[in-house]
């Protein structure tokens, strides 16, 4: 709305406001009333009435019976009087802006949206930014597990290794260079040694693995050896 149209608005307005002025119309006061608000507040954001406007009434502000009626007539004057005055006021603001357009956008407004669009642009790059930190951790995270995984993989089996050459070598060892007569004259002295030979190995491989097989068998062998050197 351009200055001329708002003027000739604020004509209207006060026409109105003066053609109800006897009767007590609350309802079209209020209206009236209202109709002013928005008009300061949205054409006159650098003026004060706004401020002027608040706490208009157009009845008493405490009614009961002790109310009189020039008290309701004289709230009513009051109020009238108020929201006319101010109504005048807006049009001779408006005379007196030659070519100034009636709403100027605030400076400082625009300033504050140009600042929260940055900001939501900074914010939304560093959440751009977290995600991917947040992906290359995960992905440097699995390669680690997977590469600590192997490298322990790779002890136990080691570690199983080294035992099995030593304990296979102290059998054998003892077969050949030890002699003990009950061993060396036992019908089953091989059978013995190669049952010994695969309970180590069954025992070690408990240390690469936890198959409840390889446990059961450990077991199974170990009760096998013990009836084969009874026998």
């Amino acid at each position: 709305m351009d200055k001329t149209e708002l003027i000739k608005l604020l004509i209207n307005h006060v026409d109105e406001i003066v053609a109800i002025q006897y009767n007590r119309n609350y309802a079209k006061a209020e209206e009236l009333y209202q109709r002013t608000k928005t008009i300061a507040s949205k054409y006159f954001q650098r003026e004060y009435y706004s401020m002027e406007l608040i706490g208009v009434r157009f009845k008493p502000v405490a009614e009961g019976a002790w109310t009189t009626e020039s008290d309701y007539k004289a709230a009513w004057y009051d109020g009238i009087v108020k929201i006319n005055s101010i109504s005048k006021a807006m049009i001779d603001n408006l005379k007196l802006q030659p070519v100034q357009t009636v709403q100027v956008p605030n400076p400082l407004l625009i300033e504050q949206a140009n600042k929260i669009k940055a900001y939501e642009k900074k914010v939304a790059e560093l959440e751009n930014r977290y995600s991917e930190l947040e992906n290359a951790y995960s992905q440097l995270r699995s390669q680690n597990l997977i590469r600590i995984d192997r490298i322990h993989r790779i002890k136990k089996y080691s570690l199983f290794l080294i035992l099995l050459i030593i304990s296979s070598t102290l059998l054998w060892s003892f077969n050949s260079y030890l002699h003990w007569e009950w061993l060396s004259k036992h019908p089953k002295r091989v059978p013995l040694y190669i049952s010994f030979q695969l309970l180590i190995l069954l025992s070690l491989l408990r240390i690469v693995t936890k198959n409840k097989v390889i446990k059961t068998l450990d077991w199974i062998l170990a009760i096998f050896i013990g009836l084969l050197s009874i026998l």
